[in-house]
């Protein structure tokens, strides 16, 4: 009698576990935010897209106590959506969504708060009015649909976006489909910076709509994680760069930890158009990119030493007429090789005795892996030596 006795009571909790799926509510809702061009001001609503959600509900739980639990996690697709069938459990449920800046490229945390969970918010809490939507029966479709437009919310859902896209451009050309979350920090404390100590990108709070700043320092962060980056603090503008004391140190690996970063962002803000903010500050504007100016530096610097020299090595291989800024230049036969020049970065510049990379390492790979001859017509162009010692 035990044995039949415990055998129903196990077919009756199977059968509760799957059969109430045959009546079940559906929690619905479609998220965008509002992004702001930090040139003109104008505003694009833009989907929260592959963005992670809680569903909470009120309802009965351990011995009928009625209280606020955790029932499922999900995802919003391309468009922002979520579209996920709950059990029904009785009428009078309440249901509650949390929207996280956080997807598969991004966490992003509160700007300047104490924290141990991702930025996120639940629909209407902008406006103090939380949308709560309550079950009447099996049937019901609870709609969330929400805009985010307030400023505090959009600068977090902002930086996720910019992160994911950049992640997206590099797994599309590298394959990485391990390539972990960057964790990402909006504060107005310091600039805008990569900390390679904490791992962890950090936005000023001026600059979270400026996208290709936040490329500059997200590019830092891929270094550090599938290559070797040369972790040398300094204030630079493209030609000279100085420690904290004002000491120039102008050095091949300076130049390419910078000169990356500054091409990256914009090969991928030109390449992922709803992406933004060129030419505001923190990385190298498209046409300094396609005619970098004369550095006084070059008076006695190889151009392997500067940063703009580098950067526009790596745009000239990667730009094509009809580009914004683009020239036709006799020295420059190349274009969109940006899967090359990630594929050397991921690779041969990922030494295991940790060294830091120049560009003279970058040609060196480059020449190895049968690439284009090509390349030192652009380096000559740069005033970079070929070859280079």
């Amino acid at each position: 009698m035990l044995i039949r006795a415990t055998l129903v009571v196990a077919l009756a909790a199977f059968s509760l576990a799957i059969v109430p799926m045959a009546n079940a509510e559906t929690i619905t809702g479609t998220f965008r935010y509002a992004d702001r061009d930090p040139v003109t001001g104008s505003v694009t609503m833009k989907p929260i897209a592959r963005a992670d959600v809680e569903i909470w509900r009120y309802a009965p739980g351990f011995f009928g106590i009625w209280s606020w639990q955790k029932a499922a996690v999900t995802s919003t697709n391309a468009l922002g959506a979520i579209n996920r069938p709950m059990p029904f459990l009785a009428p009078g449920v309440v249901y509650a969504v949390k929207v996280f800046a956080s997807n598969d490229g991004a966490i992003v945390w509160p700007n300047d708060a104490v924290h141990t969970v991702a930025f996120h918010q639940e629909p209407g809490q902008p406006d103090g009015r939380i949308i709560n939507r309550t079950v009447r029966a099996a049937t019901d479709v609870l709609d969330f649909s929400y805009d985010y437009v307030d400023a505090w919310s959009t600068q977090h859902f902002n930086l996720a976006e910019t992160v994911r896209q950049a992640k997206l451009y590099v797994t599309s050309r590298l394959g990485l489909g391990t390539l972990r979350r960057a964790d990402v920090q909006p504060t107005s404390v310091t600039g805008s910076w990569f900390n390679p100590t904490a791992m962890t990108v950090v936005i000023n709070s001026n600059d979270v709509f400026v996208d290709t700043l936040v490329l500059h320092e997200y590019a830092h962060w891929l270094e550090a994680t599938v290559s070797n980056f040369a972790w040398i603090g300094s204030s630079h503008d493209g030609c000279i760069a100085r420690d904290l004391f004002g000491a120039i140190i102008n050095s091949a690996e300076h130049a390419w930890m910078e000169g990356f970063a500054d091409y990256f962002a914009q090969a991928v803000a030109t390449t992922m158009p709803r992406l933004g903010g060129n030419g505001l500050g923190g990385t190298s504007s498209l046409s300094t990119l396609e005619s970098p100016p004369f550095c006084q530096a070059l008076n006695t610097l190889d151009g392997s030493k500067v940063e703009d020299m580098v950067a526009a090595t790596l745009w000239d291989i990667f730009d094509r007429p009809g580009d914004p800024f683009s020239l036709i230049e006799s020295h420059d036969s190349l274009s969109r090789l940006d899967g090359a020049i990630l594929q050397i970065v991921a690779n041969e510049l990922n030494s295991p005795d940790g060294k830091w990379p120049t560009i003279g390492d970058f040609r060196s790979a480059w020449l190895s892996r049968g690439l284009p001859s090509a390349l030192d017509a652009i380096l000559k162009q740069h005033r970079i030596s070929v070859p280079l010692s």
